[in-house]
């Protein structure tokens, strides 16, 4: 088990409130971020526990006679209870049962997308989700209730209820109340002049966002539009969104069935009453605040008015902000309410989902609840602000690497996780990193977490509640910044899958450095293969004795397995070297220079038909590490892959 490191629950009103905090930390320049004391990596809602049925399922999940609170039946067509079920229950006193999704309809057939590190990411049926609460004077606890649910054939899975926290950080030294009474001499970012492109807008803190010309934005809000008159959506899943700011009062999104409906009533039949600008999931209510700032601060950096002589410009000026409020006011939230958002901001038609949202604890709910999300949305998460690797096998010290670990939802692979940038260069110190690049990971091959992007993550001027701006760090910001980026890029560039979206985001973009959002909109529409070690497999069934381990003396096999995590790739050619310093007497190379034997479509991945053949030397000890290098090219291809790994 990882560590679970948490970092920010911020307040935002004033100083004298984050100093009676205790956990609270001054931040005094724009490379620091405020963390909260270490907390268990698992911490969770006590008394809480979240069940998923298997897809599909017969049945649902009720309480027992004489439980209070909400029963889970509601919006299951011809559930009936399950027996095994209810007779686990029975041992527990219930509080309530509710279910997560209860308008979610499953397809009759389940969709499928492929994500950018070639896997199948396909739809789960949410309405199957249930949140069950117990009393106080149960008998057993929320742990038991886990592993007795979970061990029940018609139980998907048990899982805590995870809590997760709001990404950021406030600057406390820059705060301006009325951004029309500012009005800066020369158009400049704190890294020297706007990059050239179209006239600047007149929003008097534009000269503060450095971030536009860090990541060439300017130039894409220049470029032509397909269709002038569509306006995608962006889901902000945080603290909420003061709708009536304004410099976001016009980009706010309506829920035009509800403000021409009844007062009281569901006129869309999405399961809200009176959702006419989103969903506050923590108070259960159409009527939307943030009283925190964090939302409101992500919602200014997506999608501000812009050209409207007040405030800031948005990475995407006329994107509808569709508010989904699942954060408390100090900044926590929990799984449960995150995947209720996730589920509205899906089925009310949101073009991109900004999460500046997280945890290190892994939750199957939310990689469903987001893995349905993907078939329709791009979704773009904060990498977190604790300075932790992805991974603790790479880059980091080995005293601290108890302490990294992957940040959710940032780190799954079908959603772009964000870096922070600093000005002058680099990424940010408190930002968290994917150390081996935004493509290969050592994970399993099925999870293959990985942060993709990077984007400016300091100093970063945005609207805060009540008519004001304010500057703020951490990956929180960076990560709106990139969802309006991708907004604005969707409206001027036709993708046919969402792969090609994250190859010409990736390949196009240095790595550690903000992204390049011109670039990518000037990307070949003809992408070059770019190849990528997914694992290798070793095999000593032919001549070895079928240990599937390499030994002293025997002759193995190496079945690489090869991705493209760009264009198509044919007649890909595999070789092994030596690394520079190894001792070659090590083994000898009977067959090397093989072909993968298979064509690789965009995306794909594929075992080589063809071995490279070795022979280990005898005198070779027990647990030797030989250090090596898979490399492989291909005619298309942008360059040679040269991955280097270890043969023990």
């Amino acid at each position: 088990m990882k560590h679970f490191s948490t970092f920010l629950l911020m307040l935002i009103l004033a100083i004298p409130l984050r100093a009676q905090n205790p956990y609270m930390a001054a931040a005094n320049n724009e490379d620091q971020v405020i963390h909260l004391e270490q907390w268990q990596q698992h911490a969770a809602r006590p008394l809480q526990c979240i069940v998923k049925l298997q897809d599909y399922s017969q049945y649902t999940i009720v309480g027992k006679p004489g439980d209070s609170g909400k029963s889970g039946n509601t919006g299951v067509s011809g559930g009936v209870p399950s027996p095994a079920i209810q007779a686990v229950l029975a041992g527990y006193s219930i509080e309530s049962i509710e279910q997560l999704c209860p308008t979610f309809v499953m397809p009759k057939t389940p969709r499928r997308s492929a994500s950018y590190g070639g896997g199948e990411v396909r739809d789960h049926d949410l309405s199957q989700l249930y949140l069950i609460t117990l009393r106080e004077d149960s008998p057993k606890r929320e742990g038991q209730l886990i592993e007795e649910l979970a061990a029940l054939p018609e139980v998907e899975y048990a899982e805590p209820n995870y809590l997760a926290f709001a990404l950021d950080a406030p600057e406390p030294t820059v705060a301006v109340a009325d951004a029309t009474a500012y009005y800066p001499t020369s158009l400049t970012s704190p890294t020297g002049p706007i990059k050239s492109g179209p006239a600047a807008p007149n929003d008097p803190l534009f000269s503060q966002q450095w971030g536009f010309g860090a990541c060439n934005l300017q130039q894409l809000l220049g470029a032509p539009k397909r269709d002038a008159s569509w306006r995608p959506i962006i889901a902000i899943i945080d603290t909420g969104v003061d709708i009536d700011h304004p410099d976001l009062i016009d980009n706010i999104w309506t829920n035009l069935a509800e403000q021409n409906g009844a007062a009281g009533q569901d006129d869309d039949d999405n399961g809200f009453r009176d959702d006419v600008h989103g969903w506050d999931f923590v108070n259960q209510t159409g009527d939307i605040h943030d009283f925190n700032s964090h939302g409101t601060h992500c919602a200014g950096i997506a999608g501000a008015v812009t050209g409207n002589g007040i405030g800031i410009a948005g990475a995407c000026p006329d994107a509808w902000i569709m508010p989904v409020g699942v954060m408390q006011s100090d900044g926590s939230g929990d799984i449960a309410t995150i995947v209720r958002g996730i589920n509205y901001a899906t089925q009310n038609g949101a073009d991109v989902i900004s999460m500046s949202i997280g945890t290190y604890a892994y939750s199957v709910a939310m990689e469903q609840a987001l893995a349905v999300a993907y078939q329709t949305a791009v979704l773009v998460g904060a990498a977190g602000n604790d300075g932790y690797h992805i991974d603790p096998r790479c880059c980091g010290d080995p005293a601290h690497a108890i302490m990294d670990g992957p940040m959710f939802p940032g780190a799954f692979t079908f959603v772009l996780g964000v870096q922070a940038t600093q000005q002058g260069g680099g990424l940010a110190g408190f930002s968290n990193r994917d150390c081996d690049g935004p493509a290969y990971s050592q994970f399993d091959e099925e999870k293959l977490y990985n942060y993709e992007l990077s984007a400016p993550g300091t100093g970063i001027m945005s609207t805060v509640p009540n008519g004001g701006y304010r500057s703020y760090n951490g990956t929180s910001m960076a990560c709106p910044l990139v969802a309006g980026g991708v907004a604005s890029l969707l409206q001027r560039r036709e993708y046919l899958t969402k792969e090609i979206l994250f190859g010409d985001l990736i390949n196009n973009s240095q790595e550690f450095s903000p992204v390049d959002f011109w670039a990518v909109y000037n990307a070949d529409s003809i992408a070059p293969a770019r190849l990528e070690m997914v694992a290798y497999e070793v095999n000593d069934t032919l001549y070895g004795d079928s240990s599937m381990y390499a030994d002293a003396g025997e002759r193995v096999q190496i079945y690489p397995t090869i991705r493209t995590v760009w264009g198509p790739a044919d007649s890909v050619e595999l070789w092994l070297e030596f690394q520079e310093f190894e001792d070659q007497n090590t083994l000898e190379i009977l067959a090397n220079h093989v072909l993968l034997g298979r064509s690789l479509s965009p995306y794909a991945k594929a075992k080589s038909v063809n071995p490279i053949d070795l022979r280990i030397a005898n005198n070779v000890v027990d647990g030797r590490k030989i250090q090596l290098t898979l490399c492989a090219t291909a005619p298309t291809a942008t360059d040679t892959l040269r991955h280097d790994f270890t043969l023990q």
